[in-house]
């Protein structure tokens, strides 16, 4: 039978050093140090030198497979784009394996972040919105023309937009997470660092296997694979999955679950050895997967009073926390204070004015919802969420040379479709009125005939072809090489509409609701050669080099009107000067590169230092607000990177250590914010360069077989990832630093309503921008760090073997919005999980039981932006202050029962 062949998968290689200064990073380095001289010592002396390094064949896939003499099983990793050992590539790249995989229900990509010490997820209003961010750099935007900072791989095949991935995985077989730049091998979007996630392959003789799963929170799972090789030149595999979970947000509405997602997925992969020395790969792939990750529920309500008349209206900027409806006693003589739901952009005056709002009293916005800090109901009239098809087909054309070295062609075609909503109002009621032609007064607006919500939706369509070329040198020897060309095309095609503006109404950006409709596509045309090579130039001493150059051409087209009432099909745009514009063909080269040097101290023991560099190409502010102040390309982000780490494999194969620290410093990184348009012209929000940052920190990753049945693993990272420069960033709300007088400022000088470390920009500026520099990276806890056990228990005299296993998993605060908004800060959380099963001594089958947050630890990371607006009376005037959260899957305890047959 025809044995496994290498999985040779593309994604970044990069390193950074360290050079911290700071007492906690320095302590962290330092016990580092020790635990690994500690260890190295007792064994030095038993620890023979090493020969050259070699190849190995690539292990097992098998999520059962056990270590029967008690020894760690060798993981390989192609983040070279060639199988290698893990503990002897120079690079910070963790691993999970597919018994960690399997263990942990692994399904969606937030599963895979989760499990992983470098890496987090920043959301946004619907998953179109999420990007991943690695030691604690990533790109939050909303904007198609503008790139992840962390790539993503599946199959040798690059995901052209991040968010795609954020969709049902299924069949995977290991995720290899390569942290830092690398850019060099795997091109735009890995300036921070990459995912390669490897499906199972073809294998041995044809096998299946069959996975039921059910939760007591109400997810069903079901999946099957089968495949092997039929004879010597031909291998078959399929594997198909179903998933459903409601969610875990009531929605008083409707009474239906929300904040879940279901996911259908298909793939086949054929194996074809047509003639020797050459192999021929297909795999095609089908998924359509939906979400309702999009509404936040209300966790606080905090109302406070900015009334002049203390005596009847309580002590102003007096603050409580709102009841049930939104109500609370700062009201004359302690009565309740009205506060009423109102859209976006909503005039300053009160009551309604004929220009449509229609202000809702926050008792029946909230009719039925308590708005306490674990608060899971909601009100909404209007989905949320993602609706996405995803289909494309790999093919790899492998070829032996007769020096044995290695051929290949990589292709793929990827289409992927989209649907994307979002209730803007967060309610169930009308907050908008359209005015009609009869008259209307103050006393009438409440019940003008046409109400509506505040509806937003658009579709994504996006097409991506991409052609690689790759030679191999063969595994052995001193001097190796890999040498490749790269061609991709991506298309992404955005509609958009949000909100409610119909004709003859004069609408606007600034109108009530902030209604817009807009079409926009981009383009990326990239081309490059690269290669890399390594040199063992004496014995135990290897040099690793690798440059890419690359070549991009890129483009966009952007129409946009207000009357939301037009379909694609029926779209106008409005005037060219201020609705329209375009970039026919911006060019963008780069080089990057990468240098280590790697010694081989013996047979257990590797240490490293690396530089690298990274570049992300030219982006593009393609939001509603687009005009000829922010519709120029935005520069490309650069990076440099140093990384210094050792591996290690200690007491006979039954503990690996890597280690590793890091600095990597990024320039004109790519973000959304505020600058002054100058004295006199205001400011505007935009996609712009920020001018530096930097991350650094120190990792550890360790494994152990500690007998033979009982294996443990630990994953920690201390990051510190901060702003470097950033002197005109955005503000943020305070109600709490009131003005002095009848002046707009307070008595620091500040801007009123806003924070106190905001600051005109110019005269009469009225927004403010604040100095940032030295602020921390949002989404960035410094402490993060995952730590799993397994126990194997063998009963003899039963016909099955059972096991326990158990995770850690512990997060420091972050804050999750880059202006620094307390408001959106999450505290610490600590979440244990907790397994037992039996296993069939024939490996025919295995029941697991899973408790996931064993002890039920609420814990909230996001969801804190998106809220409703409240607002006072005039003859009562409050501001309110919301907190909002979307809980995470896991942020309240849930069972799972999982059965694994193979036949």
């Amino acid at each position: 039978m025809k044995p496994n062949r290498p999985e040779n998968q593309p994604q970044p290689a990069q390193l950074d050093t360290l050079t911290a200064r700071r007492k906690p990073l320095a302590r962290a380095v330092g016990l580092a140090i020790s635990l690994a001289a500690g260890i190295a010592i007792p064994f030095s002396a038993a620890i023979a030198q090493t020969p050259a390094q070699t190849t190995p064949k690539p292990a097992t896939t098998n999520e059962d497979a056990k270590s029967e003499d008690g020894k760690l099983q060798r993981i390989v990793v192609t983040a070279n784009k060639r199988v290698e050992k893990l503990e002897s590539v120079p690079l910070s790249i963790s691993v999970l394996a597919e018994e960690v995989i399997a263990r942990n229900n692994v399904r969606e990509m937030e599963d895979i972040v989760s499990l992983s010490s470098a890496l987090n997820v920043n959301t946004g209003t619907t998953s179109a919105n999420n990007t991943i961010s690695m030691r604690g750099v990533g790109t939050q935007t909303n904007s198609i023309g503008v790139e992840g900072d962390v790539v993503v791989i599946m199959d040798d095949i690059p995901i052209a937009n991040q968010f795609q991935a954020f969709r049902d995985l299924a069949d995977i077989a290991r995720v290899e997470v390569l942290k830092g730049p690398q850019s060099t091998l795997f091109g735009r979007s890995a300036i921070a660092g990459g995912l390669i996630i490897v499906t199972k392959p073809i294998s041995g003789p044809p096998q299946g296997r069959a996975t039921l799963l059910t939760t007591d929170d109400g997810e069903r799972r079901y999946s099957v694979s089968y495949g092997g090789y039929l004879n010597e030149g031909l291998g078959l595999r399929f594997a198909a999955s179903h998933a459903d979970f409601p969610g875990n947000l009531n929605n008083l509405t409707t009474g239906q679950k929300v904040n879940g997602s279901r996911g259908k997925t298909f793939m086949a992969k054929l194996a074809w050895r047509p003639a020797g020395g050459l192999d021929v790969d297909v795999m095609p792939y089908y998924n359509d997967s939906s979400n309702t990750r999009s509404p936040t529920a209300l966790r606080q309500f905090a109302i406070r009073n900015t009334g002049t008349n203390a005596a009847t209206q309580g002590a102003i900027g007096e603050r409580q926390q709102g009841g049930a409806g939104g109500v609370n006693t700062l009201g004359p003589g302690g009565s309740s204070l009205p506060v009423f739901l109102i859209p976006a952009n909503s005039p300053g005056g009160f009551p309604a004015t004929a220009s449509s709002i229609n202000a809702i009293p926050a008792s029946v916005a909230l009719a039925g919802i308590n708005p306490t800090e674990w608060n899971r109901d909601i009100r909404r009239d209007h989905p949320g969420g993602l609706e996405s098809t995803n289909k494309g087909v790999g093919a790899k054309l492998t070829y032996a040379l007769p020096n044995d070295a290695t051929l290949m062609s990589i292709t793929s075609f990827d289409k992927f479709n989209a649907k994307d909503f979002l209730d803007r109002d967060f309610g169930d009621v009308p907050v908008q009125v359209v005015p009609t032609t009869a008259p209307v007064t103050g006393s009438s607006i409440l019940t003008i005939p046409v109400s509506v919500g505040n509806p937003q939706q658009g579709t994504y369509d996006i097409t991506t072809r991409t052609q690689e070329f790759r030679l191999v040198s063969p595994d052995t020897g001193a001097f190796r090489y890999l040498a490749g060309v790269w061609i991709a095309k991506d298309e992404t095609d955005r509609y958009f509409n949000r909100g409610d503006c119909r004709p003859p109404t004069a609408c606007s950006s600034s109108s009530v609701g902030s209604p817009v409709v807009y079409i926009a596509d981009v383009y990326h045309d990239n081309k490059a050669i690269f290669g890399q090579a390594t040199w063992e130039f004496t014995p135990g001493y290897t040099l690793l080099a690798g440059a890419r150059v690359a070549w991009e051409k890129s483009g966009y087209n952007f129409a946009r009107n207000f009357f939301t009432q037009a379909t694609r099909d029926t779209f106008t745009p409005g005037a060219a000067a201020t609705n329209v514009f375009s970039v026919p063909s911006e060019k963008d080269r780069a080089i990057t590169g990468k240098l280590s040097l790697q010694r081989q101290f013996n047979s257990n023991w590797m240490g490293y230092v690396m530089l690298a560099t990274g570049h992300k190409g030219i982006a593009y502010d393609l939001l509603s607000g687009l005009s000829s102040n922010t519709s120029a390309p935005v520069p490309p982000e650069e990076a440099f990177s140093t990384e210094m780490g050792l591996k290690a494999n200690l007491l006979d194969d039954r503990v690996s250590i890597a280690t590793s620290v890091f600095n990597t410093e990024f320039r004109d990184y790519q973000q959304a914010m505020t600058v002054s348009l100058g004295e006199g012209a205001g400011t505007v929000t935009r996609l712009s360069s920020l001018p530096k940052i930097r991350t650094r920190g120190f990792e550890l990753d360790m494994n152990a077989q500690l007998t033979r049945d009982f294996s443990m693993s630990l994953s920690y990272a201390y990051t510190e990832a901060r702003i470097q420069e950033w002197k005109s960033a955005a503000c943020y709300n305070d109600s709490g630093n009131v003005r002095v007088g009848t002046t707009i400022f307070a008595a620091n000088g500040s801007i009123a309503g806003r924070n106190s470390n905001c600051f005109p920009a110019f005269a009469g500026d009225t927004q403010g921008v604040q100095d940032l520099s030295g602020a921390p990276m949002f989404n960035a806890p410094r402490h993060k760090v995952v730590i799993s056990g397994s126990y194997d228990i063998r009963m003899a005299n039963m016909p099955f073997d059972a096991f326990i296993n158990g995770n850690l998993k512990h997060q420091s605060s972050i804050i999750t919005n880059i202006i620094q908004d307390p408001d959106s800060r999450a505290p610490e959380y600590t979440i244990v999980d907790l397994g037992l099963g039996i296993r069939d001594k024939k490996d025919r089958y295995k029941l697991t039981l899973l408790v996931k947050n064993l002890f039920d630890r609420q814990y909230v990371i996001n969801g804190f932006g998106s809220t409703p607006a409240y607002r006072g009376s005039a003859a009562l005037p409050a501001t309110v202050s919301i907190s909002a959260w979307r809980p995470e899957r896991d942020a309240f305890r849930f069972l799972t029962l999982r059965l694994d047959v193979k036949f």
